[in-house]
């Protein structure tokens, strides 16, 4: 499709062309996402913003479909973990912005590393010390317990670990 110019109406609306609305499949009463970027308006569905986070942050990597599928089930994430995944992207040249959004629009469950938490990756660090999971593992195999879901990761030594926690190997 070529580009149309339209003009902005009364209360800043916009007519998105009858052939762009096919092709998006958008109707009336659909939501959709703006975001701005480098001066540049972009329009997303929101099964389009969630397939950008996810290539955001799984760059398709072995796995990274049972990642997807845990993220579209109701996944969860700690805040430390969090901040895991926000620095790697950082790392990555990711504006902040982009960070936020690609979390956002994946709507996961985030929650607050509390002195629950806390309690509980301290009490598994004599039960991990051995294979040296970090801090950030502990995070995630402790909000996997206290929310009585699976923990997924790439890490095999994880699956030997005698814990009360599902481990799943996503690769």
């Amino acid at each position: 499709m070529n580009e149309v110019r339209t003009k902005i109406a009364e209360g800043g609306r916009i007519v998105i062309p009858a052939e762009y609305r096919q092709a998006l499949d958008l109707h009336v009463g659909d939501e959709v996402i703006l975001r701005l970027e480098d001066g540049t308006l972009r329009i997303f569905t929101p099964s389009q913003a969630i397939k950008y986070a996810q290539e955001l942050l799984l760059h398709e990597e072995p796995g990274s479909d049972k990642v997807a599928n845990a993220v579209k089930n109701g996944a969860a994430i700690s805040t430390v973990n969090l901040s895991e995944v926000a620095s790697k992207l950082n790392e990555l040249g990711t504006p902040e912005v982009l960070i936020k959004d690609a979390i956002n629009v994946l709507r996961l469950t985030i929650v607050d590393f509390d002195t629950e938490l806390a309690y509980k990756v301290g009490l598994l660090r004599p039960l991990t010390k051995r294979v040296g999971l970090s801090l950030g593992d502990r995070a995630c195999l402790a909000l996997a317990q206290h929310l009585n879901l699976p923990a997924l990761t790439t890490d095999r030594v994880w699956e030997n670990l005698s814990l009360d926690v599902t481990v799943q190997l996503i690769r």
